[in-house]
């Protein structure tokens, strides 16, 4: 099979785009790889796309990754602050967004679904080996120390 080469597009961001026959080469070879590892009879696990920092702390992430942490934030709810971002520049000519007063960040965005699965599974005795499948979105920035 020949992949068109425009079927795939990086973000500045270090996003990719998947579509037409590359996005279905991927979908089928998820499809074979969940039908390989069904013979086994996984437990099934879908995990959200952020992870408290609070749970990530006790695995000392982000002294080990600080250039993979990626937050979501909101601006801080005051209406003197929303209204201050909304009347003020909030796309300077570089293109950065100017923010006012964050709200406190508490999460990080999913590095790797397996922090998920350890945090669901801490303080648990496991009386056998558990197989599981797990999916979740990962989401983490490729800063380079």
């Amino acid at each position: 099979m020949c992949i068109d080469h425009t079927a795939i597009q990086w973000g500045d961001c270090g996003q990719t785009t998947l579509t037409g026959d590359l996005l279905e080469l991927a979908n089928r070879l998820d499809e074979k790889l969940t039908q390989l590892g069904n013979a086994f009879a996984p437990q099934a696990f879908q995990f959200p796309t952020v992870i408290e920092a609070k749970d990530l702390c006790k695995m000392d992430y982000l002294h080990s990754f600080p250039q993979h942490a990626t937050f979501p934030m909101t601006l801080d709810n005051s209406n003197t602050n929303l209204n201050a971002f909304k009347q003020g520049n909030i796309v300077d000519n570089d293109l950065n967004i100017n923010l006012t007063k964050p709200a406190p960040v508490k999460h990080i965005l999913t590095p790797a679904v397996c922090y998920h699965f350890y945090i669901h599974h801490q303080n648990r005795a496991l009386s056998k080996p558990l197989l599981s499948n797990q999916q979740g979105y990962l989401l983490s920035a490729r800063n380079t120390l």
